[in-house]
């Protein structure tokens, strides 16, 4: 049995819940570290030692429960960091959502993904580093910040407590989704009893599955989202939000391999779930693909983009982008953007 599987066979449908208590208690320590190793490939670190501790067997040696407790510590600075970032906005009356940061199962982002409405403004940098957010790195879209109020320590390494803020769903300068869905759909969610601003499932999971095809990866951090996302959706507005976006392709690849791993871990998903994970795969069932995280091919990224060409909106952005390309130095950005992204084993 590869990793992948037995990381699935022991996670389940719906981890740490669904945890197989009887599967944990005939692995080895060494094999645990491994199987751990694996997971914090596939940005599940947190997710496999959460389940391991919830099933009393998170073995010997100390190893594992030393890292859990970093994480754990980790863990709090990111939930502190979504509010308050949350508050000092909604003091400065600026309509925001979180986008690829809350979910239902126990897993730590890299960072705190966070969209307004409106543009980025340098009156806004200003006011936020005046409340401790420290901006570090910018692009045409985004501002990252390191948050200062949960870890005061500088110089130091991005953590996943500190803030990207977005205003537009983008990779540098290439806008593939609209923003406008996110805040017509928002809902207000209690998360570890922090209220936060989030899209509706249904855009949230079309977010996920888009940004996994242009970062070029699908690992078992995106198969569990798209899973615990599935228990929330309405299929009719999904599947109206999927043509509204172009988003088909997106569906028809991540679908193909969620299902193709759901069979790999013999996994128990209900019926309407296997209903539309069933709808978008069709033929396109990815077979002889054993490990995680998977990655997508030029052709796929490439088809991606060309379904979104067909929509004048998203046609103007890829245009801008082009064109933006055109200057040397933002050439030579993309460039080694691109080849960072087909080298790297995550992210």
């Amino acid at each position: 049995m590869g990793t992948t599987q037995l990381l699935l066979c022991i996670l389940g449908s719906r981890p740490p819940n669904s945890t197989n208590i009887e599967l944990v208690r005939k692995i080895d320590t060494q094999k645990k570290i491994e199987l751990y190793l694996r997971a914090t490939v596939n940005k599940l670190g947190f997710t496999y030692l959460k389940a391991l501790e919830n099933s009393g067997l998170i073995g010997s040696g100390k190893i594992l429960e030393n890292k859990l407790k970093i994480l754990e510590k980790n863990y709090i600075k990111y939930l502190q960091s979504i509010k308050t970032v949350s508050e000092i906005l909604n003091k400065l009356r600026i309509n925001h959502v979180f986008i690829k940061t809350i979910y239902d199962f126990p897993v730590i982002p890299s960072d705190i993904d966070l969209l307004v409405e409106g543009k980025i403004s340098s009156i806004l940098e200003d006011n936020l580093k005046k409340k401790g957010l420290i901006p570090f790195d910018r692009g045409p879209h985004f501002v990252s910040f390191f948050n200062t109020l949960v870890d005061p320590y500088l110089p130091r390494e991005k953590k996943c407590y500190d803030v990207d803020i977005y205003d537009e769903i983008s990779l540098s300068y290439l806008v593939y989704l609209d923003k406008r869905y996110c805040f017509d759909t928002s809902d207000l969610v209690t998360y570890n009893g922090i209220e936060a601003p989030v899209p509706s499932p249904e855009y949230e999971l079309i977010i996920h599955l888009n940004h996994s095809i242009f970062e070029g990866l699908y690992n078992l951090f995106h198969f569990y989202v798209y899973l615990n996302l599935l228990y929330k959706i309405n299929e009719i507005e999904l599947i109206e939000l999927i043509n509204k976006t172009r988003s088909y392709r997106a569906f028809k690849y991540t679908s193909s391999l969620t299902r193709h791993f759901i069979e790999k871990g013999s996994l128990a998903i209900n019926h309407k779930h296997k209903r539309i994970i069933d709808y978008f795969t069709g033929r396109e069932l990815i077979l002889d693909i054993d490990e995680l995280p998977y990655r997508y091919s030029l052709n796929q990224v490439l088809q991606l983009l060309s379904e979104k060409l067909n929509h004048s909106q998203y046609l103007r952005h890829m245009l801008n982008f082009a064109f933006s390309i055109l200057d040397p130095l933002q050439m030579d950005h993309v460039t080694k953007q691109f080849l960072m992204r087909r080298k790297r084993l995550t992210y």
